[in-house]
């Protein structure tokens, strides 16, 4: 009889792996496909603008004639468009490749001890740029928390985190900054634990968005705005160091926040 118990919870789990399994390969299909759309979009603009302007062009040189003001500065908004294209392409290749490598173990982790503060430090005044009028940066901690971590790719995560708060940002608002300790006495650990937390007072999480968030290529409706794979390279590389990464909000307009534990 315990044998047979033993046998039914095995398959049981056996039975909850397959399905976790499917769910997996399931998002990754969905994420390739969501990934030759973003890929195959602006190739085809790119095509639809250059063959228009050499018809332009073609035509005014079978005439005899110079290009007018306006096909000028259709060709200039045009180009514009071109350099943006590119970009939007070479950052989501990046992305993929990147987020590609951490997942394979290809890009080892250079951890040593560093100042939080000075991570945090460097990432604000890398976004502050990005800030509009009435928004700002805020870290609300006393003293300096040292982190053993891979310094870069960490203060990237935090960096990435930071613009996200600002982007979901709907006019006047705040992205903030913290962290606070976990004692062991409290958490079980046999170590005392922190979290740190990256707080914004923007658009908030819709209960259908939150479990998709850290997905591949999901881009939380931000239309044509970022590649979706923000959150995922962060994901990957919070999980590179051991860590966790959780994300709570009280649901549309309500702000949100990211937990790295």
């Amino acid at each position: 009889m315990v044998f047979v118990d033993s046998l039914e919870t095995q398959v049981s789990n056996l039975e909850r792996e397959n399905a976790k399994l499917r769910e997996d390969l399931k998002a990754q299909a969905l994420g390739v496909d969501k990934a030759i759309h973003d890929i195959r979009s602006p190739i085809v603009n790119l095509f639809g603008f250059y063959k228009e302007l050499f018809e332009d062009i073609n035509s005014a040189y079978e005439k005899g004639e110079l290009l007018s003001e306006e096909q000028m500065n259709d060709a200039k908004e045009g180009f514009e468009f071109v350099f943006a294209s590119k970009e939007k392409i070479e950052v989501l290749l990046t992305d993929m490749l990147a987020i590609a490598k951490l997942r394979s173990g290809k890009i080892p982790l250079n951890t040593e001890y560093h100042s939080l503060n000075k991570i945090i430090d460097f990432s604000t005044k890398e976004n502050e740029a990005f800030l509009s009028e009435g928004q700002e940066i805020t870290y609300k901690c006393q003293g300096d928390l040292v982190i053993n971590c891979d310094e870069y790719k960490f203060g990237e995560v935090i960096s990435n985190l930071i613009k996200n708060g600002i982007e979901a940002l709907d006019g006047k608002g705040e992205v903030e900054i913290s962290y606070f300790d976990v004692p062991k006495s409290h958490s079980g650990a046999r170590e005392d634990k922190y979290v740190i937390c990256i707080s914004d007072t923007g658009k908030g999480i819709s209960v259908e968005d939150k479990p998709h968030i850290f997905e591949d290529f999901y881009t939380r409706g931000k239309g044509n705005k970022g590649t979706g794979l923000g959150l995922a390279s962060c994901k990957a590389i919070v999980e590179k160091h051991g860590w966790k990464i959780n994300v709570y909000s009280d649901g549309p307009g309500k702000g949100a926040s990211l937990h790295i534990s």
